[in-house]
This record gives C-alpha cells, structure tokens and sequence, in this order.
C-alpha cells in the first residue's frame, strides 16, 4: 500500500510518500521501513543543505537484518563512514533500548542504530529504502540553510542573503560565486551589478557542530532595447505598415566555474532557455566572466559537450571530469569555466499621443497594420513612444525609450459644393466648387448616360480649374456637373452634383376668332409657363398686357420674358369666317298691287330688307317683310349666315308696268316687236341689247319673266289667247319700254 502526507517544517513544506503495508506513526511516533525493500520518499519545497536522519534497529534480533540506502535528488547516495555517528533509543512499549550501532558498508547502512548526517547544496528529494528483512525505525531532521538573492537590473545592487537554522550568532559564512566573488558576510552585497555577476553563488556555513553549503543560481537581469523604427508618411486612407519590435539586447549571460571533480549546475530564469555557447573550456582558462581567456591548456571537445548538455534547456548538470571531456593536460588539475547566452522575454510597451490617425492611445506588444486617417484638412503627425522591458524574478527592467513619427496627409475634401443654377439660354453660367489639399482639377458633365471629362471647346472653359464658365443653350438642359479635385493624397474628392436648368419660356393660348368678316372682336388668352414668374408681355410693340381682346383678324406675336430675363415667344392666329355675300335675284321684279316684301323673289339665308344701300350696309333700320311694296321703288336685300350678315347688298327694283307704263328707251333708239298678234313666237328687233322681258296680264299679275342673253325670239306658246303687256328692259340701266300685243 501506498501512503502519502504533507507537514511543514518551519517555512519548508515537507512531502512524503510512504510504500509497505506499515510504516507510519508507530508506538513512538517515529516512522519505520517496511522490510523487502519497503521506502519513504521526501520532497522539499525549498532546497535544504543537509539532513540527518536518526534511526534504530525496531526487531533487536540478529537474525533480523536491516539493509538502508539512500538517495538524494534521485541519485543514488554513496554513505561513507563519516556520514556515520552513534544513536540510541530508550525503553519504550515494554519492548526496551535499542542500542546495537550498525555500520556502512557498500555505500549503505546495516544492521542497529545509527545517526546518518548528509550535507549537500540544494536538497530537495531524500529517499529511504530497507531491502533487510526487519524493520528500521527513523526520524529525518533538516539542515535549513537557505539562501535568497534578488533578481537585479543591470546597473542595480545584487543582494544575496542566507539564514542557517535560524541563527542570528554563533554562525560563520563564505561565500563564493562568478567572477571570484567571496565574501564571509551573511548578508553580502555587489553594487553596480552587471550580467557577469549572473552565475551560481555558494554559500557555506557552520554553527561548529554542524557545516552545510547551500548553492544558489543569480540572475543579473540585462537592460532591453529596442530596434530604431523609421518614420512613415502616409496618406488617410492608406494602411500603415506593421511595427515589429526588437532588441538588439535580448539576451541574458550566465557563468560557470568549478573545478575538476565538481558538477556545475546551472539553471537560466523560468521561461528562458539557454540557446548559445559563448565560452566553454575544460583545462586551465582564466579570466572572469565576461572576459574568459583560453589557457595552455584546453580540452578541444568543451563546446560540444557543453552544447550537448546545456543547449535548448532551462538548467543542466554537467560534472566536469575527463570522463566527459577527457584529459587535455596530461594529469594537471583543470576547472570548466563556460560562459552561456539564454533568450530573455523582452516585451514593448507603447504611447501614442495622437489618435486622430486612427491608432489607439496606448497598447503593447507589435503595432499591427491599421488604417490610416485624417478627417482634417492639415497633416496629422502622431509621435509614438515605445519601451521595452525584460521581467525575472520580481524585477522589471525597462530600456531606453525611443521614438518615432507616423504622418498622415489629408485627403482632397470639397469644402464648397457647387450649386444647381437657372440660367436663360444665350447667358453665361458658372460652378464653383472649393477643395483642400487639391492641386489639379477636373469638372465632368452628365448628359444621361454617365459622367464624363469636360475639355475646354464649344461652350465649355475652364474645366480643369475650380470654376467652370458655361455658354448656356437649351441643349444643355437638365445636364449635371460635378468636379473631381486630387492631390498627392487619394482618392478624388467629388462634389455634389450640381444641375444646369435652361427654362423654356412658352405659353398656351386660347383663341376666340372674330365673328364676322371684317370685325374686330377677335380675343387671345394667354398663359405662360416655364421660367420664373412673373413676367412681362410684349406684343410686337402693341401691348404689354397678357391677354388681348378687340381684336381683327391675323397673326399676333408676343415676346415673354420670365423674372430672369429668360425670353420665349408664342404666335397666335385670329381667323375670321368668309364675307358672306349678298343674295342673288333679279334686280326688276314685277309685284301685284298690295303685296309686301315677301313677293320679292331673292336667293338666301335670312334675308334682310332695307330701304337705302346706306341703311344695308350698316344693317340698320332693317324693314319688315310686311311693307308694302311702292311701285317702281329699289329695296336692299342682304343675307345672314349664322351672326354675320352681309357687308353688300343686292339692290331690287320692284316694278308693275300697269302701274307704270313710262317708256324710258329713248326714243332715236328703234325697236319693234312682231309679230303682233302672234300665235307661238315673238320677235324683238332692236338697235340695243334686250337684258329680260316681263309679260304681264291685264290685271298686273306676271306671268313671264325672262333674261334674254343675247336671245331675241319668245316662246308665248302657253299663254292664253288674250291681252299681254310685255316690258322689255335694255342693258343700259334705266332704260325700258312697254308694249302690248294680242296673242291669237
């Protein structure tokens, strides 16, 4: 079975473990080895200088044998005499003295009591093995000789302390250590300490009774560095590169020195690992750390072997004999000097003191690639501040601070946009934009399908500056423009777009075309549109009043120009309706005595009657149809169609020759009708053109009328064998004459 426990013993704790079946506590309280190789195994938290251990032979019969080996740090302890000194144990559970003293032999203990005392630097394994076939009784007592040290900066004091069981008196002290360190002081101290200083110290102390040697492994630690670090000049936006620190002094030394026969022990700080060989000899080298110097006589496998062991590794034990390195000189006394670099941890601190560039204020470790900015319109400059720092032990030791700059250039950034314009066509229009950190300029134009480079030609000027000027016509309406500014710094800032409005001045019209040909009752509506109001109206010179009225008819311009000056015209067309004509009829028309103006036969719409051209023409004191007729009078007929009567007249001569039988045809002028009485036809002889003929009956009632053209024969076959009158007018006007005849 297997047992374990803890105990503390003053400021060491004490870890054991015990395997048998017995062998804990007992009637003495003492702990005793199980026979057939029963074993106690003791740990030690703090290395200690020696232990005794005081033990007894528990079955006191000599058939009982007791064989006791020790171990010390896992290695095989070989006990000599003088580890040896007398023990006894009194009476006890009626079992009586153990007094019997055993002895060494072949490196272990047998048989009896005995007192072992074993003194060795850095305990910190005891193993206690029986492989007799009794039991062995023992107590361990530790030699506490303890030793500290800080763990200094370069250039700080290195304390080294011990304390031997307590003892503030009555105790001697040497130390030894790197560099041919001595000193008798219990406490001594090297100031101004340097990595030279670094190595393993050895402290021996005695009491009188009792001498111990403790060892120690002292770290003076190096003061870090760091690599110089260019400055960068970069652009917002841009990505910083990636800041790696170094230290060109990342790397601590540790010596060793112990003569022929001696095993250096050597141990670098926790986390380091010893990775490179700065010296090594086995033979006579002399000189002190940092400045070790090849003697007569060297051993030319020392680096190999020293790699071999301690390469790679926190800590080693190489014993310094010609077994290892064999024998350089020739049975002289040697010693192993080696001088030894291990990687320190060093670790970068850093302050930024502008984070307007887009890096934090502060951070440790590498800087990793970020983006560059700077939302000004002036370089940013950040100065960073980076420490390093190597940590051992408790103590912190910084380097030497260093600097450098990170520089971030503006970006172009438009700080005045240009602005939407309403320009008249034929006018001059100009964008304006302002840019910083701009040195060259490009406007574009957006004619619908995407912008493009303007050049200077046609109507544009000015397109690689910050104003661009415009010949406006109203093509170029609704186009966009917007600039492009760069710099040393990308990308081009854009403006805003900007939009070019010609406005098309126009109007709509409302005509009402005159009523009646000749009138001037004509009227246009107008409404403009387009531009900005208001506006003005110029027609032609005529008017400035937006709508005309009273108006003949024709074409009429007007000219309207916006509240900017823009300028648009609008024609409109006044029609008027044909002139509508006077009646057709004849211009002598018989009547019968009584009748009114309905008897008069005219061709028309709405006929009219007047008593004068005058009163026909104006179309006033129009006369009722119900007037009666005066013989040999002329009446005026005009026509209406729709509103408009007609500007002329047909003049109508209304005439009854039974009321009336005067002879107008002069009378030189011949003319004769034959013959008379006829039965069929009659004929006209004259010496002047006939226009028309009337017959009439007796009683005035017309039975014939007819226009001769040029015709001088008339059929009277349907007339009734009686009187006839027939009035017979000539183309002269006013001439006419009146003849009987008889028709048989």
């Amino acid at each position: 079975m297997e047992h374990s426990r803890t105990y503390t013993i003053g400021n060491v704790k004490v870890g054991f473990n015990y395997s048998g079946t017995t062998g804990l506590g007992g009637c003495w309280g003492i702990n005793w080895t199980e026979k057939d190789n029963g074993y106690f195994t003791f740990t030690f938290d703090v290395p200690v200088a020696g232990v005794r251990i005081y033990g007894v032979d528990w079955d006191r019969s000599s058939s009982i044998t007791q064989n006791i080996a020790v171990s010390v740090n896992d290695n095989p302890y070989n006990l000599q005499a003088s580890n040896l000194s007398s023990y006894s144990y009194g009476n006890s559970c009626n079992q009586g003295s153990r007094t019997a003293q055993g002895s060494i032999s072949g490196g272990n203990f047998i048989n009896g009591s005995g007192t072992l005392t074993i003194t060795q630097p850095r305990i910190t394994t005891l193993k206690i093995q029986n492989s007799g076939n009794g039991n062995w009784g023992f107590a361990v007592e530790i030699l506490p000789l303890f030793v500290t040290a800080n763990t200094p900066c370069t250039g700080s004091a290195l304390n080294l302390t011990s304390d031997f069981a307590g003892l503030t008196s009555g105790a001697s002290y040497n130390w030894t250590g790197p560099n041919g360190f001595t000193s008798s002081l219990k406490n001594p101290s090297i100031g101004n300490a340097t990595e030279v200083n670094s190595g393993v110290y050895t402290v021996t102390a005695s009491n009188g009774s009792v001498t111990a040697s403790q060892t120690k492994n002292v770290y003076v630690n190096p003061i870090p560095s760091v690599n110089v670090i260019n400055n960068q000049i970069l652009c917002n936006g841009s990505s910083v590169n990636a800041v790696n620190f170094s230290s060109p002094v990342n790397k601590g030394i540790m010596c060793g020195n112990v003569n022929e026969g001696d095993i250096l022990n050597l141990t670098a700080p926790p986390g380091s690992i010893f990775n490179d060989i700065l010296f090594a000899s086995y033979g006579n080298p002399v000189g002190s750390c940092g400045n070790f110097v090849l003697g007569t006589c060297n051993s030319p496998n020392s680096t190999t072997v020293v790699s071999n062991a301690a390469l790679g590794k926190n800590s080693f034990n190489l014993a310094a004999t010609n077994n290892n390195f064999g024998d350089p000189c020739n049975g002289m006394a040697k010693s192993l000097k080696i001088q030894l670099g291990y990687d320190i941890p060093v670790t970068y601190s850093w302050t930024n003191n502008n984070t307007l560039i887009g890096l934090a204020a502060s951070g440790t470790g590498n800087i990793l690639s970020f983006i560059a900015t700077n939302t000004t319109n002036t370089p940013i400059t950040a100065t960073i501040t980076v420490t390093p720092k190597y940590t051992n032990g408790g103590s912190s030791c910084q380097g030497t601070s260093k600097t450098f700059t990170i520089t971030v250039n503006p970006t172009p950034k438009i700080t005045t946009q240009p602005i939407s314009k309403s320009i008249c066509s034929g006018e001059s229009a100009t964008f304006t934009a302002v840019a910083n950190n701009a040195s060259t300029y490009q406007w574009q134009v957006n004619t619908g399908s995407g912008f493009i480079d303007i050049s200077d030609a046609a109507q544009y000027s000015g397109a690689t500056t910050n104003t661009l000027t415009i010949k406006v016509s109203t093509l170029l309406n609704d186009y966009k423009y917007r600039l492009l500014a760069s710099g040393s710094c990308g990308p081009a800032a854009i403006s805003n777009t900007a939009t070019i409005t010609v406005p098309t001045i126009s109007g709509t019209v409302i005509v009402n075309n005159v009523s009646c040909n000749g009138e001037s009752d004509g009227s246009i509506n107008l409404t403009p549109s387009g531009g900005t109001s208001p506006y003005t109206f110029n027609w032609n010179g005529a008017a400035n009043t937006e709508d005309r009225t009273n108006l003949p008819q024709g074409t009429y311009n007007v000219t309207i120009t916006d509240s900017k000056g823009c300028i648009g015209t609008v024609s409109a067309t006044i029609t008027e309706p044909n002139i509508v004509d006077s009646p057709t009829g004849d211009a002598i028309q018989s009547f019968n005595a009584g009748n009114d103006l309905n008897a008069l036969l005219v061709t028309g719409q709405n006929v009219k009657w007047y008593a004068t051209a005058v009163n026909a023409s104006n179309h006033v004191n129009e006369l009722p149809l119900s007037t009666i007729i005066i013989n040999d009078t002329t009446y005026y007929a005009t026509q209406t169609s729709g509103s408009c009567e007609s500007p002329t007249s047909l003049a109508v001569k209304a005439y009854n020759p039974l009321l009336s039988l005067n002879d107008t045809i002069k009378p030189d002028l011949a003319l004769r009708l034959y013959p008379n009485p006829a039965k069929d036809m009659l004929y006209l002889n004259s010496e002047i053109e006939i226009d028309k003929i009337v017959i009439f009956d007796i009683n005035g009632r017309i039975l014939l009328e007819k226009t001769l053209n040029g015709d001088h024969k008339i059929n009277i076959q349907a007339l009734a064998k009686n009187v006839y009158f027939i009035k017979i007018f000539t183309q002269n006007k006013g001439e006419e004459k009146t003849i009987k005849f008889i028709k048989d």
